[in-house]
């Protein structure tokens, strides 16, 4: 992400004349806590984390997972895990930044998509009655 998206994100279109000093203080203080997954590059800067360290994309991966079984309890089982640690909606604190309002949509369509509440409906259906 540029350093310029970056400034706009945290300062929006008033940001004041040391906006990218301060952001290149965030990024170091991220960086000291994360490790060397934030590298810097010529205008920006790219995180480096593995697929399972982003916990929007573990999310989206153990989503995925549940096309693998044909049985509604194992599917409603593995959406249950997928959607466990998921509170209000992605990005929550950065409510408002342009640069995240697409992916927050995709992230809140793939948690919630037409199916879920019928597939979760059924499954607590049939744990009742099995019960």
């Amino acid at each position: 992400m540029s350093t310029d998206a970056l400034v706009q994100g945290v300062y929006g279109e008033d940001a004041p004349a040391g906006a990218r000093k301060s952001v290149q203080t965030y990024i170091s203080n991220l960086r000291g806590e994360l490790g060397d997954v934030i590298t810097a590059t010529g205008s920006g800067y790219t995180l480096g984390a593995e697929r399972d360290d982003v916990d929007a994309l573990r999310f989206e991966d153990m989503v995925r997972r549940t096309t693998q079984s044909s049985d509604p309890e194992t599917i409603a089982s593995d959406l249950r895990a997928a959607l466990a640690p998921w509170r209000g909606h992605p990005f929550a604190d950065g409510d408002g930044m342009a640069e995240l309002t697409t992916e927050t949509a995709r992230l809140t369509n793939f948690a919630h998509p037409p199916w879920n509440a019928g597939l979760m409906q059924t499954s607590n259906s049939v744990a009742t009655a099995t019960s």
